[in-house]
């Protein structure tokens, strides 16, 4: 996995590049979402929904009318709420998506993508049992997952989009002993995107 860490980045800029030299227009922009955050798998039973949001910047890249990539650089506030414990975990990442758009009709399109997620906090709510306690050693530094939706561009510079992000590996860290628990991350997002 730490080799993988290290290759995707490089990967990242070589098709950045790649994309940039072929593109026929580019686009600069800033996207804001409101998300319902959870976690999923088999040992998340007591996981409930909480609200998080999500800012960042993206630049789009039309290889064609019908065909763009969207490579983004979010902050996003993620996590679950532990409807047992009364327990709400506040995760804080810096994600980097990679969504290849494809209009379907003038303004729709269809969104998919891979993301990797850079953990920078993680706490229990102050207003919890435990009170405010940091707890970022217990989850993973990098987080995999998907996204996939769709998007309508209201006019030239505003969109708005819906997507569901699911987690492709397990967010808590591998203790000691045994294996990391079966949890996983999954976000519902409504954004708006604004275009220079």
């Amino acid at each position: 996995m730490k080799r993988l860490c290290k290759i995707l980045p490089v990967l990242f800029f070589a098709l950045l590049a790649t994309v940039t030299v072929k593109a026929q227009d580019v686009n600069f922009g800033v996207r804001g979402s409101a998300s319902l955050v959870n976690f999923y798998g088999d040992d998340a039973d007591d996981a409930k929904t909480k609200m998080g949001y999500q800012l960042g910047a993206f630049a789009e890249f039309k290889l064609s009318d019908a065909f763009a990539i969207q490579p983004e650089l979010v902050f996003s506030k993620e996590g679950s709420k532990d409807d047992k414990a009364d327990l709400p975990w506040n995760l804080s990442y810096i994600n980097v998506p990679v969504m290849a758009k494809v209009y379907v009709t003038e303004g729709l399109n269809l969104q998919a993508g891979p993301q990797i997620g850079f953990l920078v906090g993680a706490n229990v709510d102050g207003e919890s049992k435990l009170g405010d306690v940091e707890v970022k050693d217990s989850f993973k530094s990098t987080n995999f997952s998907m996204n996939i939706g769709a998007g309508y561009d209201i006019t030239e510079k505003i969109g708005v989009d819906l997507r569901y992000n699911f987690g492709l590996t397990k967010v808590g860290e591998e203790p000691e002993q045994g294996d990391a628990a079966d949890t996983k991350s999954s976000n519902i997002l409504l954004g708006v995107s604004f275009k220079f």
